[in-house]
């Protein structure tokens, strides 16, 4: 699983700059994996995947600042778990 997701990640790398998709749809497999791809309803199999969005290009996408606020909501339930299997904070944090 880890390989084809590795694949996926190099050839998506090399293949970007090459790619102007118009439309961007967003299935979720019967395994549970998420597909993100330039092919409509119509030219994916609807037994093996779930529409779930439809997004045209990414352009007018921008990321959200990161407030101390947002990067500490889940401190409590970190420090929860890292109590709970013996580790420190940082490496559930990162």
């Amino acid at each position: 699983m880890s390989g084809r997701i590795a694949l996926l990640g190099l050839c998506l790398g090399i293949l970007s700059p090459l790619a102007s998709a118009d439309m961007i749809y967003k299935y979720r497999g019967k395994d549970g994996s998420v597909l993100f791809t330039d092919r409509g309803a119509d030219q994916v199999s609807s037994d093996d995947y779930v529409l779930l969005s439809v997004r045209k290009g990414w352009e007018d996408r921008t990321a959200r600042k990161l407030t101390p606020a947002i990067r500490d909501q889940f401190d409590g339930t970190i420090l929860d778990a890292a109590r709970t299997h013996r580790i420190q904070p940082e490496l559930i944090k990162a």
